[in-house]
């Protein structure tokens, strides 16, 4: 049985399980069962865990030329380590669903769809949709018991249709259907973005050269809470006009909506580990 590598070497255990024979009627014959291997299994369990950690952000190519073992051997392992459905009678609730795609090819319209759930303060993967057609997504959601589907109170995902028109063709209106902030937040930033264009190809027409200069990463000013901005940003983003208007605004924003100022200090959606929170679609 193949075992931890030590020093860099393989190691191999050999052993041989006791057997027992009830002095019952029927005499069966038990072999002993140890928590550290899985009967009829040629690896130990700490041998299975290493080689499933190996397996992130790896190819199985990779990992079975690192560990000497075949490719059939890990995908068997991947197989019996990770379930194809979910276990619906282990969760008590699910009270909200998250919906995301994933591109399998850069630059190529090809699809998966991930659904998340969260159960009390833990999130589940529930399931790792082939496409994100609507009919597909309808058939998932469907599957979920209705026992579950009544505790379900928010569905979040982005701004695609078919994901939301599948939640409202299965939920109807009594589940609130919320967008991902992080598309939310790609989509104020992007109007503030073209707005930012426009009034500095009209300020350039209009203002010296000196002028113009003093306007040079005016995109920070507006991105960036005040309290992370150099003084010399500062200073930019809020007394040469016309951003002083639009930092008042953004600042009125951000102040009134939290989820906002998350993205504006950190440019980048916070949803590894969990559900994305939801903000009202």
């Amino acid at each position: 049985m193949r075992h931890l590598d030590l020093l860099g070497k393989p190691v191999y255990l050999r052993f041989r399980l006791p057997r027992d024979r009830c002095d019952c009627d029927e005499g069966p014959t038990t072999t002993q069962q140890v928590p550290w291997f899985n009967r009829r299994s040629r690896m130990s369990k700490a041998y299975e865990e290493h080689l499933l950690r190996a397996c992130i952000n790896s190819t199985l190519s990779d990992v079975a030329h690192k560990e000497g073992v075949s490719i059939e051997t890990l995908q068997g392992l991947l197989d019996r380590h990770i379930a194809t459905t979910p276990d619906w009678e282990a969760l008590p609730s699910l009270e909200v669903i998250g919906i995301d795609e994933i591109a399998l090819k850069k630059g190529h319209h090809d699809f998966v769809a991930i659904v998340t759930g969260q159960s009390g303060d833990r999130t589940h993967i529930l399931g790792v949709l082939k496409d994100r057609k609507k009919a597909t997504v309808v058939e998932f959601l469907s599957c979920i018991p209705k026992r579950l589907r009544r505790t379900v109170r928010v569905l979040c995902s982005d701004l695609y249709e078919g994901f939301i028109g599948a939640a409202k063709a299965v939920f109807g209106r009594r589940v609130r259907v919320v967008a991902d902030r992080f598309h939310v937040a790609k989509r104020y930033r992007e109007a503030v973005d073209r707005l930012r264009k426009q009034e500095l190809k009209r300020l350039k027409r209009t203002l010296s050269a000196t002028q113009y200069q003093r306007l040079k990463g005016a995109m920070w000013a507006l991105r960036k809470q005040p309290q992370d901005l150099s003084m010399d940003g500062r200073s930019r983003g809020y007394t040469v006009p016309p951003f002083v208007t639009i930092s008042r605004l953004l600042s009125r924003l951000t102040a009134q909506q939290p989820v906002f100022v998350e993205h504006s200090c950190h440019g980048k959606s916070k949803r590894a580990g969990g559900i994305p929170g939801p903000h009202p679609h």
